[in-house]
């Protein structure tokens, strides 16, 4: 039809200019690149168009919770080389080595201010690491599951892992997959970290596609002087998910 208009998945500069040019902006993350979900929604919000979202879960996803058993049961994880090993064993999605790409400008780091990082533990927590490891935060605050899931209890260990090999990490424990949450424990730490302690306010994308839109509608309306996207120097496509679940549908406003 006349209206649809196709660009490649990840032209975001093409996106972008076609978004100016419309009233409302429907973004399906099914599929969808999380630097282009993040900068989809940051730009529609600052250029205030009507903006919804529609988020399609999966049946299942990687690492599969019965892999993950079998190495939790089999396997003493008290420590990062062992705890590296085990995620080896494990079908991610994930290949090669990792890199950090910027997703915002910078305007708003002030390098003479301390810096604070607010990350996602995920199963894939191969992704937060490499983040950690760039160079040394003032504060490192880490949102981890609470939840008894063979996939919860990985996140759980990565979390616990990363305090002990970390300077000034903090777990804040509580249920991730609600949108709702993790923008009050977002609006929490920048009230703590950047409002009161004036540091610099970075967010990482290592969780959801969902997390990502959490993260893109935050940045949008608060002073986050950079926002990093892990990514690996491959994708495996056939371990990201099984079947399909639920849809959702936001509006974002």
């Amino acid at each position: 039809t006349s209206n649809v208009i196709v660009v490649k998945f990840d032209d975001i500069t093409s996106i972008t200019t076609k978004i100016k040019h419309s009233d409302t902006v429907l973004i399906d993350t099914t599929g969808l690149y999380k630097p282009i979900i993040f900068e989809v929604i940051r730009h529609s919000i600052l250029e205030n168009k009507k903006l919804a979202v529609v988020h399609t879960s999966a049946e299942d996803y990687y690492p599969l919770n019965s892999d993950i058993k079998k190495l939790i049961d089999t396997q003493k994880v008290d420590d990062a080389t062992r705890f590296a090993g085990l995620m080896r064993w494990l079908d991610t999605g994930d290949e090669g080595a990792y890199c950090q790409i910027k997703l915002l400008n910078g305007a708003d780091y002030d390098p003479i201010r301390p810096t604070t990082i607010v990350g996602i533990v995920s199963p894939k927590n191969q992704r937060i690491f490499p983040i950690l490891d760039k160079k040394e935060y003032e504060s490192i605050h880490l949102f981890v599951p609470n939840g008894k899931s063979p996939r919860d209890i990985l996140s759980q260990t990565a979390g616990n892992i990363a305090i002990t090999n970390y300077s000034s990490v903090r777990l804040a424990q509580f249920d991730t997959k609600d949108p709702k949450k993790v923008l009050k424990e977002l609006s929490k730490c920048y009230t703590e970290m950047y409002i009161d302690k004036s540091s610099n306010f970075e967010l990482s994308l290592t969780g959801s596609k969902m997390q990502a839109v959490v993260a893109a509608v935050f940045s949008s309306v608060c002073k986050v002087s950079q926002c990093w996207y892990v990514k690996p120097s491959k994708f495996d496509a056939k371990h990201f998910t099984k079947g399909v679940g639920k849809t959702n549908w936001y509006t974002i406003q």
